[in-house]
């Protein structure tokens, strides 16, 4: 790790994933000042026959009301007024950071010399549907590097840690011998 190269904005990028956190949340104050007040719609005004055909409607579609409050029922003012149903949505994202490395092909590399690094949260990255996990990986632009191996330091081949490099191992079960001999 200590032999990656450092970029601003990344400083706590590992070779596991590192959350990063969004962004500050703008000035509230200074959003209430842009947000502008819709005009209400206008609201239509009920007569009183209105009002009990409405509510005999609503009776007749359960099957245990009773119409009687409908004729009975005797409504001595109708008040006016606009009521909202909200429903909030909400859609999150989380964007994570690591050093990934894979085995130099040839070409060109993109790194640091080649243009400025974006922030983590300057990245576009759009989902496929909102509303649905879904994960993506992106290369942060201009920050390849080519370093030497760390798993072979550059060799190209690495040491079997199973048999040592000698191309076989001892077998415990048989201990050598080819084959076990099994008892009833």
């Amino acid at each position: 790790l200590e032999l990656m190269d450092k970029v601003r904005g990344y400083e706590t990028a590992s070779f596991e994933d590192v959350t990063i956190p969004p962004p500050a949340e703008p000035d509230p104050q200074k959003l209430d000042s842009e947000l502008q007040r819709c005009p209400l719609p206008n609201i239509p005004h009920f007569s009183e026959k209105e009002v009990r055909d409405a509510l005999r409607k609503d009776i007749s579609s359960h099957c245990c009301y009773s119409q009687r409050p409908v004729r009975d029922m005797c409504i001595t003012d109708i008040k006016h007024s606009i009521a909202f149903h909200y429903t909030l949505e909400t859609f999150t994202e989380i964007r994570t950071t690591c050093w990934a490395f894979e085995p130099y092909t040839g070409g060109t590399i993109a790194g640091s010399n080649s243009g400025s690094v974006p922030g983590p949260w300057e990245i576009l990255a759009f989902p496929p549907t909102y509303f649905k996990n879904h994960s993506t990986q992106l290369e942060v632009p201009h920050t390849a590097s080519l370093k030497t191996c760390h798993v072979c330091g550059g060799v190209g081949r690495k040491r079997c840690s199973t048999c040592s490099g000698k191309g076989s191992a001892y077998c415990f079960s048989c201990h050598g011998a080819g084959y076990r001999h099994i008892t009833l």
